[in-house]
């Protein structure tokens, strides 16, 4: 089965212990971010309600925007082999 999904895929043998560990990476953040949205919504509605959730979103909107532009801003003028890790750092 591994030697299968590793063809399909196109892996080969001295890439699959950093496949294995962003995967992992991967997974991570994926569990713990599903946990903390719960938890920060439901703070949220607790106290402030759910009338206040289109200026939650109009505000999320502008923010998500200049973090993309900053984001692009960073890709186009650092280089990506050490910005990249960089970022991830600065994230955790």
């Amino acid at each position: 089965m591994g030697g299968r999904l590793n063809r399909l895929l196109q892996i080969r043998r001295d890439e699959l212990g950093m496949v294995v560990l962003a995967c992992a990476m991967f997974a991570a953040t994926q569990s713990t971010h599903a946990l903390g949205v719960n938890m920060a919504d439901t703070l949220f509605f607790r106290r402030f309600g759910v009338e206040h959730l289109p200026t939650l979103f109009v505000v999320l909107g502008v923010v998500s925007v200049g973090v993309i532009l900053l984001h692009g801003a960073g890709l186009a003028r650092f280089d990506r082999r050490r910005y990249m890790p960089g970022l991830l750092a600065g994230a955790a």
